[in-house]
């Protein structure tokens, strides 16, 4: 019998099949098992589209602009949330953006305003001031949403201020 002539196996191995992993799940996991991502982020194509209207960098925050107020397109990595002395909730938040990552710090007030959108794998608009601190630079949060709701925020901005209210003008 030669090797040629061997009946030839119809069915593989018996594997069990997985179902897909997202994206941002992929993300998480090498960054967890490698301490970093081999495969791109899913929000930064996202934040490449969306950048560049109106936005700051996070390069920007790690530079010298201490108490200059900025406005991010960033992608939350991870949440550290804490309580303060009097017990409200406040966070340490890891973002990233196509310049690099920072962390912003969240206060009481504003994290119980936008806690749901905290999650690990959205993209924000993240607006804050910068501060300095023991040489660490860091964005104190003053607001945060998703950037569908401020993209309708930018577009119901009148570009120019309304004149003085005259009867030729009231409805």
């Amino acid at each position: 019998m030669d090797l040629l002539d061997a009946p030839v196996a119809t069915e593989g191995p018996n594997l069990i099949v997985l179902p897909d992993v997202s994206a941002a799940e992929k993300v998480a996991w090498e960054r967890e098992f490698l301490s970093f991502p081999i495969t791109p982020h899913p929000g930064l194509e996202s934040m490449a589209k969306l950048g560049g209207q109106g936005m700051n960098t996070l390069a920007e925050v790690v530079s010298e602009h201490t108490g200059r107020r900025l406005r991010l397109l960033a992608l939350v990595v991870q949440v550290r949330e804490i309580y303060t002395k009097t017990g409200q909730p406040m966070a340490f938040v890891k973002v990233e953006d196509l310049a690099g990552a920072a962390e912003v710090t969240v206060f009481p007030r504003v994290y119980e305003q936008t806690r749901p959108l905290w999650e690990a794998g959205k993209l924000l608009v993240v607006e804050g001031k910068v501060a300095r601190r023991d040489e660490v630079v860091n964005l104190l949060v003053d607001r945060a949403r998703t950037p569908e709701v401020d993209k309708v925020l930018q577009t119901r901005r009148p570009s120019k201020p309304p004149g003085p209210r005259t009867p030729a003008n009231w409805s």
